[in-house]
């Protein structure tokens, strides 16, 4: 008697795990008609690229559900010191379809560069301008400006050229540093950030890496400024 009610008890208790298992909703990450776990998210850094074609990507033939893009434009060069030095040269543009993140422009003498200007995307962040200088003798040149992924390039001390930011960060460059004759580079303007999101993307999109400004010149008896740093785009897939 006790065997066979050990064997009930049992039984119901099978039945009943069986139901709840089969009751319960799959987990998100789940595909049910697969049977198999859904494809985790994808990223892409792009750091050059002009009128380049991004493809959106699939998993098991459904093409992604969302992007989520960040880009910054190119940052603009230092100028350099001395006398008739050259001003920074300009960054240029980051795209992604119709989003931009524009680009910082380049130093001159005293007046640093202008931050690009974010407009169009979800999250628009300006550029830093770069630091202007006094065009006095034994002067540091002026720093770059920082953009959301970085600093820019510090200014050249005296007598040293001016320092360049790093890489893809979109950062402007630093102005000559100058000792004996004025005036000293002032800083390159950083680029414009953006941060937008997708929804139901098309097949594909043009893309543009904005380009890094040159750095200025040296003047008689003066130093180059550092170059701008190229911009950069990030692009995240979601499948679910």
């Amino acid at each position: 008697m006790k065997k066979l009610f050990l064997s009930l008890l049992l039984l119901a208790f099978a039945v009943s795990s069986s139901a709840q298992v089969s009751g319960l909703r799959p987990h998100k990450h789940f595909s049910a008609g697969t049977g198999g776990l859904l494809p985790q998210p994808t990223l892409q850094v792009f750091t050059t690229g002009t009128a380049a074609t991004y493809t959106t990507g699939t998993a098991a033939g459904t093409r992604a559900v969302r992007i989520e893009l960040e880009m910054v434009g190119g940052g603009g060069g230092g100028a350099g010191s001395g006398t008739a030095p050259g001003a920074g040269g300009a960054g240029t543009s980051s795209s992604f379809s119709t989003f931009t993140a524009q680009n910082g422009t380049g130093g001159s003498t005293v007046t640093g560069g202008g931050g690009g200007t974010g407009t169009g995307c979800l999250v628009n962040l300006n550029g830093q301008a770069g630091a202007n200088t006094a065009n006095v003798n034994n002067s540091a040149g002026g720093s770059g400006g920082g953009s959301r992924f970085g600093a820019g390039g510090q200014g050249g001390a005296p007598s040293n050229n001016g320092n360049p930011p790093a890489a893809n960060t979109g950062g402007g460059g630093g102005g000559g540093g100058q000792a004996a004759t004025a005036s000293e580079g002032s800083g390159g303007g950083a680029g414009a950030y953006c941060f937008q999101v997708i929804t139901s993307p098309a097949a594909s999109y043009t893309y543009t890496v904005g380009a890094a400004g040159a750095g200025g010149t040296l003047g008689t008896g003066g130093f180059a400024g550092g170059a701008g740093a190229a911009g950069l785009i990030i692009v995240r897939e979601f499948y679910y």
